[in-house]
């Protein structure tokens, strides 16, 4: 089966992941709204407001910066089984310049970035890095809905993702 055809699903019936999912609309870096979706990892049931949509939607994209070249992934997680208090919770990862350069080459080795179904080497690959990343639980009920990470991207023979902790993450 070669790349183009391991990204094929005839059964999906959702419409494409489009920017307007995101839940943040700007760059973490510079606060530009010039971001765009080039990857997308992971996406779990039908966006909230959609027709099919059951109680639970998730996505896990990475997000390209045209203004200042960084990039972030978004990882969101919505449920709404209260029916009357949806939840949505955020985690962003930011990605300097140097490290979205490095992403953006692998990427261009899948023939379909956005289909979340693909099986190509390269969503494989990420969706692994994507799961080592460590969870902190979140804290809802205080409030806190979304977090901003850094991340730096190491790549040897696979691509993984790292935490660094604020003090000794660097800008751009």
């Amino acid at each position: 089966m070669s790349e183009t055809d391991s990204c094929k699903d005839e059964t999906d019936s959702r419409k494409p992941f489009v920017i307007n999912y995101l839940g943040r609309m700007t760059c973490i870096n510079c606060n530009s709204n010039r971001i765009q979706p080039i990857f997308l990892i992971i996406r779990e049931g039908v966006y909230h407001g959609e027709e099919g949509h059951g109680i639970t939607y998730s996505h896990v994209v990475i997000v390209k910066c045209e203004s200042c070249g960084c990039g972030q992934i978004e990882e969101m997680e919505h449920d709404c089984f209260d029916w009357e208090d949806n939840w949505d919770e955020y985690d962003w990862y930011h990605i300097t310049k140097e490290d979205i350069v490095l992403l953006s080459q692998e990427i261009e080795r899948c023939k379909e970035p956005l289909n979340e179904r693909c099986k190509c080497e390269i969503h494989l690959q990420l969706r692994k890095a994507i799961a080592r990343i460590p969870r902190l639980a979140w804290k809802a009920v205080m409030g806190e809905r979304e977090r901003v990470h850094n991340i730096v991207v190491l790549k040897n023979e696979k691509i993984v993702f790292e935490v660094v902790k604020k003090e000794n993450a660097k800008k751009n």
